[in-house]
Formats: structure tokens, C-alpha cells, sequence
């Protein structure tokens, strides 16, 4: 959380206090719309991102249904100041744009495991596995990489 939060405030990025502040920042492109196509939404009640994080939710979906054969599901995307869950912290990065992904089960779980691993790796994401709820949750440093080695379902 320390890590996301520095560098959100590094960045210059807006902490939004209100669901009018995102759709106003919308308006002008500082946020853009989910819009699914080869992932779903469950629960998202702002449903707006940074335009790097969209970028990183649609190729991770894309790799995720060639991997696992189904869609992603994105459970979180801004949530303003306004709305706080009980389990969320004081310096929390999401209002400022960055996505949360419901945890799969089975070989899937494995396999975005592997690949939330090697983006952090890498710089590109910061990702924590939660237990409760379950998820896993990833703040979105930059565009995703063009090309990347998918990891394969299952580890073999």
C-alpha cells in the first residue's frame, strides 16, 4: 500500500473526493470508461480507470481468456474518497484509478499468479493477493508490455 501510495503522490496523480469529481475528470480524459470485451465487471459501482490501467485490463483479459478459456472478472475500478469499504486503508490509491481482479480458482488462479508475478517483476504492477475478500489486488504503474511470455496453465 506504501509503495502504490508513493508513487500515486509522485506522480502527480488526483486522490478524487466524489463520484462528481471522476465523471467531471472523465468529461476532460483523465479517466476512461470500462468497457468489457473479453473480461466482465461484477460489482463495480464507478466503473472508470486510468487510461494506462484500461490499456492493462484489456491485454491482461485477452491473455487471461487465451489462458483459461473464460473472461476475467475486474470486481473494483476508482472508488472516490466518499466510498470507503470497511476493510480499505487510509491511503488507498483507488481514487485515483487502479483495479482490483476477483481471484479465479483452480488452474487459473495458478496461472495469473504466475503472470501478476512476473509484471511485478518487472515493474509494471504491484500486485497483493488478498484472503478476504478474496482477490487480488493490482495498482497499475505504466502501459502494458507489447511483448511478454505468457505463462502456461498449470506450469508444465
Amino acid at each position: 500500500v506504501e509503495k502504490a501510495h508513493e508513487w500515486a503522490v509522485a506522480h502527480g496523480l488526483t486522490f478524487e473526493p466524489s463520484r462528481k469529481s471522476v465523471l467531471q475528470a472523465a468529461m476532460k480524459g483523465d479517466y476512461v470508461p470500462l468497457r468489457p470485451t473479453s473480461y466482465r465487471i461484477k460489482g463495480v459501482s464507478v466503473p472508470y480507470v486510468l487510461p494506462a490501467t484500461a490499456a492493462w485490463i484489456d491485454d491482461m483479459a485477452a491473455q487471461y481468456r487465451r489462458a483459461c478459456g473464460e473472461p476475467m472478472t475486474v470486481t473494483s475500478a476508482l472508488r472516490p474518497k466518499t466510498v470507503r469499504l470497511r476493510n480499505s486503508v487510509q491511503e488507498s490509491v483507488h481514487p485515483t484509478g487502479l483495479a482490483v481482479l476477483r481471484k479465479p480458482r483452480g488452474r487459473c488462479r495458478t496461472w495469473l499468479r504466475t503472470a501478476l508475478l512476473g509484471m511485478e517483476r518487472s515493474g509494471t504492477i504491484d500486485a497483493t493477493e488478498e484472503r478476504f475478500p478474496a482477490h487480488f489486488h493490482v495498482v497499475v504503474f505504466g502501459a502494458p508490455a507489447t511483448e511478454r511470455e505468457e505463462p502456461r496453465v498449470g506450469g508444465g
